[in-house]
């Protein structure tokens, strides 16, 4: 009987559609209460990320300080490079995401009960993401390793 209850769910959608349904604050509250906790999973993914560049970087570094006579220390090398990368654009990207989650919240905020669609798709903001790549936190936490390892890269080669 697990069909009823789901032929049962939909029809009270398709009702609440048709009908002319009033808004409250309450539902505001609620929205605005999603769009915070998307803004959270947005920063705690950022903070994931570093822990996990972090932890990537450095043990990669170590490995090289430690095989630095090896034949293949100079592809590490290039690797943990092409990571910083990778994990430069992930934080970014996230960044950018909790951004445009901000604008939504500020757009909600300011929108009248009546008037709020209720959509959780992110504004756009215009940024792209190599812009906010170059955020002062990121080009701290990222472009300091980016840039020893590229003049690492160009002693060695």
């Amino acid at each position: 009987m697990k069909d009823s209850g789901l032929v049962r769910i939909k029809l009270v959608i398709c009702h609440n559609k048709k009908s002319n349904l009033k808004t409250g604050k309450e539902d505001k509250r609620l929205h605005l209460k999603f769009i915070e906790d998307a803004i959270d999973r947005m920063a705690s993914n950022s903070f994931l990320i570093k822990g996990w560049s972090i932890t990537a970087l450095g043990g990669l570094i170590a490995v090289y300080i430690g095989n630095q006579n090896k034949n293949w220390s100079y592809q590490l090398l290039v690797l943990t490079f092409a990571l910083v990368i990778m994990f430069w654009g992930h934080d970014a990207y996230y960044l950018l995401l909790e951004r445009r989650y901000r604008n939504l919240y500020e757009k909600v905020v300011d929108t009248d009960v009546e008037q709020i669609d209720y959509s959780m798709e992110p504004l756009d903001n215009g940024e792209k993401v190599w812009c906010v790549a170059l955020a002062p936190i990121l080009k701290f936490s990222y472009g300091i390793v980016f840039v020893v390892l590229l003049v690492i890269l160009y002693i060695e080669k």
